[in-house]
């Protein structure tokens, strides 16, 4: 039997938690986000581009939104990101969105 695939649903401050903690057990988990950028709804990162600070987007919550940025960051290479993917069900054994998504590697 291979390894468990992971599947976290949604790239905001629990999906990027969940993300590290399956990363830190040694595990490459799928997450999947309907957003195009990592951050969820309170925290949505904005574009490469854009240029106001964290301050002004996020007001009080700034830090904890520069935290899940950066801990998003530090995922790169060790995660399966999959922005803009709407999932619709979850049942045993896969993933449903529009169009079914396999859970197998």
């Amino acid at each position: 039997m291979g390894q468990p695939v992971i599947v976290i649903v949604g790239a905001g401050p629990a999906g990027v938690r969940a993300a590290q903690a399956v990363v830190k057990a040694g595990l490459r988990p799928i997450v999947i986000d309907e957003g195009t950028r990592a951050g969820g709804q309170i925290y949505r990162r904005p574009p490469e581009n854009f240029t106001r600070s964290h301050e002004e987007l996020y007001g009080t919550e700034a830090e904890r939104a520069r935290a899940i940025h950066e801990d998003f960051a530090a995922l790169e290479g060790k995660i399966d990101y999959r922005p803009e993917t709407l999932v619709w069900n979850v049942a045993e054994g896969h993933v449903c969105r529009p169009r079914r998504l396999p859970m197998t590697r």
